[in-house]
């Protein structure tokens, strides 16, 4: 079980994810829960790789991201002719032992041409209509206008909280780096405490931007990500505080006045 959460952001990409790695049979049946710290990878100083689903698929994958990210065409190569790579790569690689239910998803964040991409790779999965197994799975998508992803179990969970927070705080474009750090960790908070099992803290956070004019990939240590989860704490407050207004409570502010039709 996973929940794992990119943001393209104006000056970079922050990628999320939760530390709860499920056991089981393969199948239908779950036996223990077991904490991991690599759901995130750093593969390079300009890619990092987040993945979802079978343990497997996800250390293959990895392998494929890294001989990507030491290609020359990876150099050169733009987002999409990137993202073309890392699929058909990877699709390569799980067809040598006759994949025919891919496992596993991905979010990418890369440089290309000097800018910042974040590439989603999507799992398959069963046709809501034929409830048969889809194969047109990892797919690339370059993530512009829509700027945010989510993947794994908690995705019902992250999906219209990211969207409701893009309304609220970014409704024009996407956010600088902070704001994405922020965006992302309130969002896994809220997955970890609500989703009913197999996700869990510690949240990870890691950050492809520029550091002194050319881009790197880092993670975030105890400390900084202990100063995201107060500003997270205290925006839940201030939020709180707006309960006073709702109910009209004396020396509350006032309720602003309905648009007009």
């Amino acid at each position: 079980m996973t929940s794992i959460i990119g943001i393209r952001c104006k000056d970079g990409v922050v990628i999320g994810a939760d530390s709860s790695a499920t056991f089981g049979d393969g199948g239908v049946t779950r036996t223990i829960e077991q904490q991991t710290d690599k759901k995130i990878e750093l593969i390079s100083d300009k890619m990092i790789l987040a993945g979802t689903g079978a343990i497997g698929h996800c250390q293959r994958f990895a392998s494929v991201a890294a001989r990507v990210a030491k290609d020359d065409a990876f150099r050169k190569g733009n987002a999409l002719s990137i993202g073309r790579m890392l699929s058909k790569q990877g699709i390569e690689d799980f067809a040598i032992t006759h994949v025919w239910k891919l496992d596993y998803g991905a979010l990418v964040a890369y440089v290309a041409e000097d800018q910042p991409v974040l590439c989603e790779l999507p799992q398959g999965g069963l046709h809501p209509e034929v409830l048969k197994y889809v194969p047109m799975a990892f797919q690339p998508e370059i993530k512009t206008d829509l700027w945010f992803a989510s993947a794994g179990s908690g995705q019902p969970l992250t999906d219209p909280f990211l969207a409701l927070l893009r309304k609220v705080f970014w409704p024009s474009g996407p956010p600088p780096i902070q704001g994405g750090i922020f965006m992302a960790l309130w969002a896994l908070m809220h997955a970890c405490e609500l989703n009913p099992g197999g996700i869990k803290e510690p949240i990870h956070i890691a950050v492809l931007a520029k550091k002194d004019g050319a881009y790197k990939t880092w993670f975030l240590d105890k400390a900084q990500r202990a100063e995201q989860e107060d500003m997270v704490v205290n925006a839940m407050r201030h939020m709180a505080s707006f309960g006073a207004v709702v109910e009209g409570i004396e020396g509350a502010s006032e309720l602003p006045a309905p648009p007009k039709t």
